[in-house]
């Protein structure tokens, strides 16, 4: 077990390490060359899922090289050098054969997670599942799209209890009917000033099964990489501004409509904004008409945008487009926000 109190010396500079937070874990950090050493299991938080050598170390983006005669500056065995390479983009990082710590210079994290995310996305790389016939069909019937990979470090919870906690709501909006008068929005009664908790409580209700379904679906799609990605507090603050934020929205812009609003689409249209931005090398399989298409995320979601925003202009009735592209919007500047910094970056920044 390391000791805590011994200082250790950088591999590259030989100057002393420094402890730094970083996403609330410990790493040692060398101020002089801008290296850091990350132990075992940490990367997956520090850097991210894919930037573990878990996940790519034997596979055919990842060739060992030469070592550079770096010496681990835990346990003093020499590092392995290994290059990680897609697509014409390639990075050089070093790992521990004994405790399995990884060293890395200056902006490789970023490099490290990019590549790998990227090729993941590809139909030759053994990454990845390739999706089946079920996946298939699923598509097919129901539209919606699959992920072709993009894996998670921590059990998404908020994910899965959100989807708990709008599937009770529906059943109690079957059995008890004078939830719909009491929580759900009306943009005239709102701006008057009655029931302003509608301003929240909307955004659990659902009008059927399938806006329902069709919710949870999307929910589970992107909130788990986003949750994952920006930890659970900020994910809290992001759904819980794009499900005020989107409401407000429409409310602002059908001020004068005493017809009801619910779902929870403009909440979950605020984690794809965030999805939007955090994971543009993320691909989509779907199917249209027996044609099974891959598609990268940003014109998936760049579509999707204009789709609804047509929509909104053309006056269709119906579906809330407005809060859906108001909740977007709060998505991407949060994403823009959150999105990766390297371990330089965040500790300077802190």
């Amino acid at each position: 077990m390391r000791n805590k109190a011994v200082r250790l010396i950088c591999p590259r500079c030989f100057f002393i390490l420094m402890k730094e937070d970083v996403k609330g874990q410990e790493v040692d950090h060398c101020i002089r060359c801008g290296g850091t050493f990350i132990e075992k299991g940490k990367e997956n938080i520090v850097l991210g899922k894919t930037a573990s050598p878990d996940i790519w170390k034997g596979t055919e983006i990842c060739e060992k090289r030469a070592s550079e005669k770096l010496v681990c500056p835990v346990d003093y065995h020499t590092l392995n050098t290994y290059r990680v390479e897609f697509d014409k983009e390639k990075v050089e990082v070093d790992t521990c054969p004994e405790c399995e710590g990884l060293w890395i210079d200056p902006k490789e994290g970023k490099k490290l997670l990019d590549i790998v995310l990227h090729a993941g996305q590809s139909d030759s790389s053994t990454l990845n599942e390739k999706p089946g016939v079920t996946s298939y069909l699923f598509q097919l019937f129901s539209g919606m799209p699959v992920e072709a990979w993009n894996p998670v470090h921590h059990k998404p919870v908020l994910t899965f209890g959100l989807i708990g906690i709008l599937i009770v709501v529906f059943i109690l909006q079957l059995t008890q009917v004078e939830m719909h008068s009491l929580f759900v929005l009306v943009p005239a009664r709102f701006l008057s000033g009655d029931q302003w908790w509608t301003l929240i409580s909307a955004g659990f209700l659902h009008g059927g099964i399938a806006h329902l379904l069709g919710n949870l679906y999307f929910l589970y799609i992107f909130g788990d990489n986003v949750e994952d990605y920006i930890g659970r507090l900020r994910f809290v603050v992001l759904y819980m501004s794009s499900l005020v934020l989107s409401t407000l929205s429409y409310t602002l812009i059908r001020s004068d409509s005493e017809s009801g609003f619910l779902g929870a689409s403009g909440a979950i249209a605020g984690l794809m904004g965030a999805y939007f931005v955090l994971f543009p090398k993320i691909k989509l399989y779907f199917t249209i008409l027996f044609i099974p298409i891959r598609l990268n995320v940003v014109w998936y979601l760049a579509a999707w945008l204009v789709f609804n925003a047509v929509m909104m202009a053309s006056g269709v009735a119906g579906i809330a487009w407005s809060a859906h592209i108001g909740g977007f919007v709060v998505g991407i500047m949060f994403g823009v926000l959150f999105r990766f910094q390297s371990i330089q970056d965040h500790i300077q920044t802190k």
